[in-house]
């Protein structure tokens, strides 16, 4: 059968709705682009949440699997409020030939309203940094250490919890599948970003096998999770789902830029 290698000659897919996303309205009048960041890049994801996402595509630190430094943050009210991103390579593939074959691999394209096929980084300062998997469409995520990533940290300064991290751009559940990079990678146009704010959960019986708490030295006094107490909590509706561009983000995220 053959594998397709990269996918061409589509129009990019619009925005989608409910449930699983928040509506993405155009904002009255185009902000006007006066933030500060230390990051290459700044859009907002979502206004009620006050996420903003922040990042950095390091394209000489490899030629084939370049490194991606990441900053995520949204309004808090305490410590165990958790910020998180979901990472899914195939998320907006086509369900027809020769695409196909995938639909037994754990994509989440015929349900991309739902959280099927996300590599998840979730950290709050209460619990760190954790890495999981989703397999259903909705649910608690699994444990999972299929996700590398780097440089951890998490933060909350009594009003923001902020989320920062490096991962390579090809890396995750699939990739650990065995599928090719041209298919894993984060940087086509068929992948999606999901996010979500909650709040974490103490639950003593977790099974806490595959978790991946973070100890690094980089994470600057916070304390890495107790894997053993804490869980992410539903996130009602503070969650969301958009197509990002890492390379060129304007094509997408253009109305949205940061303004502060």
């Amino acid at each position: 059968m053959d594998m397709p290698v990269t996918h061409s000659g589509a129009e990019p897919l619009p925005p989608r709705a409910c449930p699983f996303l928040r509506r993405l309205g155009r904002p009255r009048s185009r902000p006007v682009r006066n933030y500060s960041s230390s990051y290459e890049h700044c859009y907002q994801l979502s206004e009620v949440a006050q996420a903003k996402l922040e990042w950095t595509l390091d394209s000489s630190s490899s030629s084939s699997n370049p490194l991606l430094h990441i900053s995520f943050s949204a309004a808090a009210d305490s410590a165990a409020t958790y910020v998180a991103l979901g990472f899914r390579p195939l998320g907006e593939a086509p369900t027809t030939a020769p695409w196909k074959w995938l639909d037994g691999e754990g994509t989440g394209r015929h349900q991309q309203f739902g959280m099927e096929g996300a590599d998840i980084v979730l950290g709050s300062a209460a619990s760190g940094v954790l890495n999981y998997y989703t397999a259903d469409y909705v649910g608690t995520p699994e444990p999972s250490d299929a996700l590398n990533f780097s440089d951890a940290s998490i933060t909350f300064d009594g009003n923001r919890t902020t989320l920062r991290f490096t991962r390579p751009v090809v890396s995750g559940t699939l990739h650990a599948k065995g599928l090719p990079d041209d298919l894993t990678t984060i940087l086509s146009d068929v992948s999606d970003l999901l996010w979500a704010v909650g709040d974490m959960k103490e639950e003593p019986t977790i099974n806490t096998h595959a978790l991946k708490p973070v100890n690094d030295k980089n994470m600057d006094g916070i304390r890495a999770a107790d894997s053993a107490t804490w869980a992410p909590g539903y996130h009602n509706g503070l969650r969301g789902m958009r197509p990002v561009d890492w390379e060129n983000p304007e094509v997408a995220l253009s109305p949205w830029p940061c303004t502060n």
